[in-house]
């Protein structure tokens, strides 16, 4: 999914050349994969879970081309420094949290619906220093 996704963004890269074009794109695409990991809670088995994760990937990969693309776009290099500073060591946590959470869920400590609802509450996480950051530089 992961590689179908990465050369649907290349595709797509010609024809997202404004910043409207590139915020619909990441709406949309973020949208189907939130949709397809929500599905994840419901899926019965292995085998339907990994189908869904392979589709999923195709749209996660489109959000992930225009969501970095945005970001050189729209924040001065002084941000950007900040803001990846900030959000990879998130997004390694995240790793983490993913690592712990399958433990969990293999030593039979929770179930599959109760592990993907927990990963999807996760997926928020990287997103959250932001808006108290955005909500503070618009009080000031």
């Amino acid at each position: 999914g992961a590689l179908m996704g990465a050369i649907v963004s290349h595709r797509l890269a010609g024809a997202l050349t404004s910043t409207q074009a590139l915020l619909s794109a990441y709406l949309i695409a973020s949208l189907l994969e939130g949709l397809s990991t929500f599905a994840l809670i419901f899926a019965p088995n292995y085998l339907v879970a990994s189908a869904l994760l392979i589709v999923g990937g195709i749209p996660e990969m489109i959000a992930f081309a225009t969501y970095f693309t945005l970001v050189q776009r729209c924040l001065p290099l002084e941000r950007q420094a900040v803001f990846y500073a900030v959000s990879l060591p998130l997004m390694d946590a995240c790793l983490i949290a993913g690592i712990v959470s399958g433990a969990l869920y293999t030593s039979d400590l929770v179930t599959l619906g109760q592990f993907w609802l927990f990963a999807s509450a996760c997926a928020v996480l990287p997103v959250l220093p932001f808006l108290a950051w955005r909500g503070s530089a618009t009080n000031r």
